[in-house]
This record gives structure tokens, C-alpha cells and sequence, in this order.
């Protein structure tokens, strides 16, 4: 979730001023600075932890347009020029096959023909003849879209980092927003950990499932919830040529990255907090 906020004229951190400052270095962050650095705003981005730490960095990397709503499929469609412009070689292009009764991809071949995307129907024969190593029921349909991309998210994030540089945005790391001064209805100073103050004519509130924990010590409450999903990565030892896909009977998505196979299910746990560490799945899954 990102928020647009507004403040005075120009932002200040150290003796330098900035038109915007971007609070929270995930994706969607990332994205908001180096468009606005693209367009001349003098921006800044800053990250309790580092830029893509987060839930960007933990993501299973698959990035598709097959999905239910026709402004996500929109934003992916941005998301995946975006990511093609910041980096060369965290990418492939795979596409995305889609396995289901077809009542289940009803929404996502609704969302895409509103959204002018491509697809295709294939039957259970026809995506076995294209894919050997997939075994489809007889029930089921896939939808096949071409341009969808397996990605893999720590080599992303190194290349976001460099095109931030490139494109003059201030990096902070390691340094998070304590508070806000509120005056008139309006951010008037951003405090960070460090003592430092942050003063910008817009803020953008990009810290995804930390926007929560930010806004409600000014008495401010977002109806979110915090999910935690697991991924899963596996070696089959050859590159077998396949899509990515999911399956809505299994309740399972993947993605291929050379001899690996990423992904994981559907299932997830309610968090109280996010949850960023290195623990091992749960028993169940």
C-alpha cells in the first residue's frame, strides 16, 4: 500500500532540499523515486532497514497479469515496463499459464480483455503437447499469457539500487520515521531515528505493511491485514522449458529460474507485525 501525503514546499534532511520524500525502499517505493527523479523532482528515499529489504527482497518473484482485478492487471502491465528499465538481468521472460476449472479464471479473463491483454485458451492436450512435464486434468483449462516474467528479487533489488543512484536520489538506509508534526491538516516535518528532520512539499508513505504501525501513532487506522506467505525454491537439476504457472486446484504458483523452480501456495498466517526473518516454514506447510 503506498499513500500520498502532503507537506510544505520542499523537504530538507542534512542541509539539502527535496521536493519529495519517499518513505519505505520496497517496490513500490523504488518505483515512486526513480519516476519522480526521471521527471527532475529532487527526491529522496528512506528505509528503516535497506532499500527492497523488506517483503520486496522475500518475494517468490512471480510477476503476472493474470489477475482478478483490471487496475492490478493495469499496474502490471506499468510494473513490468518499470522493471525492464531498471535492470537487464534479474528478469526472464516466461509467461504465465494459469490451470483451473474454467468458472475459477472467469475474473482474471475478464480483467484482462477490460485491460487489453493477450491470452490464450489451451485445452489439456495442447498444454501437454507444449509441456510435457505438466499433467493436467481433464476438468481443467489454462489461460497462457506471453509477456509475464519470472524474477528473481535480490538481483532486482541490486540493480534498483544503482539506477536510484544514477538517476540522483538520496538513499538513506538503516534510519526509520519516528514521528510526524502535523500542522494544518498537513505533514510539516518527517522525524527519523536518528534525530534528523525531513520537511517535503509531498511524501509519499510507501512502507507497505509498516504504513500501519506508522500512521496509527498519529491516531490515524488503516483497515489492513497483514498476511505472512512462505516460498519455496528447488533444484531439479535440468531446465525443463516451462512456464511460470499456477494451480487453482493445488493452490500453488511457480516459477522457473534456470534449474530452480519458485514458488509456493495460497495458504498463509494472520501476523500481527510483518515478519522479515529467516525462520523456517511451519510444521503444516
Amino acid at each position: 500500500m503506498t499513500i500520498l501525503l502532503t507537506g510544505p514546499r520542499h523537504a530538507q534532511v542534512g542541509g539539502s532540499l527535496y521536493d519529495l520524500a519517499v518513505i519505505g525502499g520496497g517496490v513500490a517505493g523504488i518505483f515512486s523515486a526513480l519516476t519522480a527523479a526521471r521527471h527532475s523532482v529532487r527526491a529522496i528515499i528512506i528505509d528503516s532497514n535497506k532499500v527492497g529489504g523488506g517483503a520486496t527482497v522475500r518475494s517468490a518473484g512471480v510477476v503476472t497479469l493474470q489477475l482478478d482485478e483490471t487496475n492490478d492487471v493495469m499496474l502490471v502491465k506499468r510494473s513490468i515496463e518499470l522493471i525492464k528499465e531498471c535492470s537487464n538481468d534479474s528478469w526472464r521472460v516466461t509467461g504465465f499459464l494459469q490451470l483451473g476449472r474454467p468458472d475459477q479464471l472467469q475474473d482474471s479473463i475478464n480483467s484482462m480483455r477490460q485491460a487489453g491483454v493477450e491470452f490464450e485458451v489451451l485445452y489439456p492436450s495442447e498444454i501437454e503437447s507444449k509441456w510435457p512435464e505438466l499433467i493436467v486434468d481433464e476438468r481443467f483449462i489454462g489461460v497462457y499469457t506471453r509477456d509475464d516474467l519470472s524474477l528473481e528479487p535480490p538481483i532486482f533489488i541490486n540493480d534498483c539500487r544503482e539506477a536510484l543512484l544514477d538517476a540522483g536520489v538520496e538513499v538513506v538506509e538503516g534510519v526509520g520515521v519516528d514521528s510526524f508534526t502535523i500542522r494544518d491538516g498537513k505533514i510539516d516535518i518527517a522525524v527519523l531515528s536518528d534525530g534528523r528532520e525531513v520537511r517535503a512539499e509531498r511524501y509519499i508513505l510507501s512502507a507497505g505493511a509498516w504504513n500501519r504501525e506508522i500512521l496509527h501513532r498519529h491516531g490515524i487506522e488503516l483497515m489492513t491485514v497483514i498476511i505472512t506467505c512462505y516460498a519455496y525454491r528447488f533444484d531439479l537439476g535440468e531446465d525443463l522449458g516451462l512456464p511460470s504457472f499456477s494451480d487453482e486446484w493445488l493452490h500453488s504458483y511457480w516459477r522457473p529460474w534456470g534449474t530452480e523452480l519458485i514458488g509456493g501456495g495460497y495458504d498463509a498466517d494472520f501476523s500481527d507485525s510483518p515478519d522479515i526473518s529467516d525462520a523456517p516454514p511451519p510444521q503444516k506447510y
